[in-house]
């Protein structure tokens, strides 16, 4: 990274980071609260808690594209990006939240997850609820007079009613547990819905949204490109869930327990011998660690680690290729910096 370069981003940081204390005070002083001031004293505890911990790539994706696309910014114009990076961040906090509840997990970047928590519990579904209306709120508080505030919202809507379709699907997959719906034809249809929509293309096409683009042949050409970074992404999750060190990656793997439809599980049974299908059928998806064991010795015996590593690196080689097709009015800068970002991660 050139001088110049890691300057610009550190001002960025600390732009964004300013935005959120404005953000958080504004809200605690909103006079049409301050009869329930215990209430926005808990909304401050679960923001605080809950938000700012993650990787932020969401955020991050997204002001880069809109500072590559829109060279000539007003202060104002720089905070209206980094509110939609908080919202961003916000959806994806409520997002987890859910999804912990769901799954039962225990831990999550290295801490108990919320609902774990004593004087938190079940209030964590309502806590869920509050983060993804706060997030409308503030996009209304500080955008709702920009001229494409409502395409902004319609966005995030759509995003939201897409994600939560691909939670749904992932629940019922689990739930099911029949492996003959673990292929990969319904594994890229789940992570499309569950992960590339709201990680990825949301992020860019709010981006894209707010610095004035309307042509719609830009967004489509963009929407593969950021649906394949969700697609890496995803398998990348699914492989740390197994294979990774909870230490590094701040959660207990569950999938295997859980019954999900993975990457892993659909390679698995795509390899796998009449006998060893029988076997994973047999074990897949209990709440058992002697059955968990034994999936992980039927995923080592069919070399499914090297599979994941292999298409990992096939799908960054197409990526790259993707990157540098796009039309020359669209930056590929930012989505470099995001492929680099996550490629070979370990958490």
């Amino acid at each position: 990274m050139k001088f110049h370069e890691k300057v610009l981003n550190l001002a960025v940081r600390k732009g964004f980071d300013n935005a959120w204390t404005k953000i958080v005070k504004d809200a605690m002083e909103d006079p049409d609260y301050q009869d329930i001031k215990s209430s926005l004293t808990w909304l401050q505890e679960v923001l605080q808690k809950t938000v700012p911990f993650g990787k932020q790539i969401r955020a991050m994706l997204g002001i880069h594209v809109y500072r590559q696309i829109k060279k000539k910014r007003t202060t104002e114009d720089d905070f209206k990006c980094y509110v939609l990076g908080w919202c961003a961040e916000i959806m994806q906090a409520c997002a987890l939240i859910a999804d912990d509840i769901m799954d039962g997990s225990e831990t999550r970047r290295g801490k108990p997850c919320w609902h774990t928590l004593k004087e938190v519990g079940l209030n964590a579904v309502n806590d869920a609820f509050m983060l993804e209306n706060f997030a409308y709120y503030i996009l209304h508080k500080y955008l709702g007079n920009d001229p494409q505030y409502a395409r902004l919202v319609k966005e995030m809507q759509r995003t939201g009613l897409r994600t939560i379709f691909g939670q749904s699907l992932d629940s019922r997959f689990s739930l099911k547990r029949d492996m003959n719906d673990f292929t990969q034809k319904n594994y890229e249809v789940l992570v499309k819905y569950k992960t590339s929509y709201y990680t990825f293309y949301s992020p860019v096409s709010c981006s894209m949204i707010l610095a004035g683009i309307e042509d719609d042949a830009v967004f489509k050409s963009v929407e593969n490109l950021v649906l394949s970074l969700g697609y890496l992404f995803q398998i990348q999750d699914d492989f740390l869930d197994c294979f990774g060190n909870p230490k590094v990656t701040g959660k207990v793997g569950t999938d295997i327990i859980d019954g999900k439809c993975s990457w892993l599980i659909v390679k698995a049974l795509e390899v796998a011998s009449e006998e060893e299908r029988r076997l994973l059928e047999k074990c897949y998806g209990h709440k058992n660690e002697m059955d968990e064991a034994e999936v992980k010795r039927l995923f080592d015996e069919l070399n499914v680690k090297a599979f994941c590593e292999e298409e990992e690196l096939n799908v960054h080689k197409r990526i790259v290729d993707m990157i540098k097709a796009l039309r020359s009015d669209i930056p590929q800068k930012p989505f470099f910096y995001l492929l680099n970002t996550i490629y070979k991660r370990n958490k």
